[in-house]
């Protein structure tokens, strides 16, 4: 039976490295400079972002998902941004929040924060969990971004200021 077992061992390790051979090289798949792709804030959302017209901040509830809300979350409330230096802070907030991220991320999404920006009849939206360090971008622009806790206590801030609840961690 020992030699059995080691037949067997050999022709696992051997299927494992087949497998691990066939698979590409990160830094192959992005290009000759072995980097991953750069995290920034795709330049047409930051300019909704930064010369929004209309600017809400967004309280959510990651689960259960519900029909309708904001991206299938359910809304716990949202507060219009008018007060520029409000805006500013936010903005750099969340700027600063995705230049911190150098590729971390966990594998869960639960989004407790949101903005909904629109500029001239374009509409973006942020669905933001910094849980997990991911940021889902909809609207007239799609995609997505890493980002750092940094800005999570200057958004839970401005929410509480406008008495939204902030949901349960």
């Amino acid at each position: 039976m020992p030699h059995a077992l080691g037949w067997r061992f050999l022709v696992l390790a051997a299927s494992v490295f087949a497998l691990l051979a066939g698979t590409p090289n990160p830094a192959q798949q992005w290009g000759s400079d072995r980097r991953l792709p750069e995290n920034k804030i795709p330049e047409s959302a930051k300019a909704v972002l930064e010369q929004a017209d209309r600017f809400e901040l967004l309280s959510l509830k990651p689960y259960p998902f519900v029909e309708g809300g904001f991206y299938r979350h359910e809304i716990l409330g949202r507060t219009e941004i008018v007060d520029a230096k409000t805006r500013t802070s936010l903005i750099a907030a969340f700027e600063k929040g995705v230049a911190e991220n150098h590729g971390d991320a966990a594998m869960c999404f639960n989004p407790r924060h949101g903005i909904h920006v629109s500029r001239h009849g374009k509409n973006v939206d942020f669905v933001i969990c910094f849980e997990c360090l991911q940021v889902q971008i909809h609207g007239d622009v799609q995609g997505g971004v890493l980002v750092s806790r940094s800005p999570q206590p200057v958004y839970n801030k401005v929410l509480r200021d406008a008495g939204i609840t902030l949901a349960d961690k």
